[in-house]
């Protein structure tokens, strides 16, 4: 049941996280958890695909190592780690995707 725009990518790999694009060109990849190792994988198997993506879309749980594979592919594209409210991360709100803001202190906290 997914749109004709929508394509999931596999890797010769046994083990791999869902990995998406969207659009002709693609427009958008989303793409699950993976190691740097997976990444370097997707680089090496669909480096066209990232390199034509205007925009994607990740897990902020990538490590440092997998975030600088991930740009060092990813010329063009805009690269938003989605997070639960951490900050430097973005968050789907209101149908809108929103820069997430750091948490507010709690009351008892310096600075509240």
């Amino acid at each position: 049941g997914a749109p004709a725009e929508m394509h999931f990518l596999t890797l010769n790999a046994p083990v791999q996280p869902c990995i998406v694009t969207w659009g002709a060109g693609p427009d958008v990849l989303i793409l699950g958890d993976a190691d740097a190792a997976t990444i370097r994988r997707l680089v090496a198997e669909h480096g066209a695909a990232l390199h034509r993506a205007q925009a994607i879309f990740a897990p902020a749980s990538l490590g440092n190592t997998e975030r600088a594979a991930l740009a060092a592919a990813t010329a063009q594209a805009r690269v938003f780690y989605l997070g639960e409210g951490k900050p430097g991360t973005w968050t789907w709100q209101a149908g809108r995707l929103r820069h997430a803001l750091p948490p507010s202190p709690a009351y008892w906290q310096p600075g509240a």
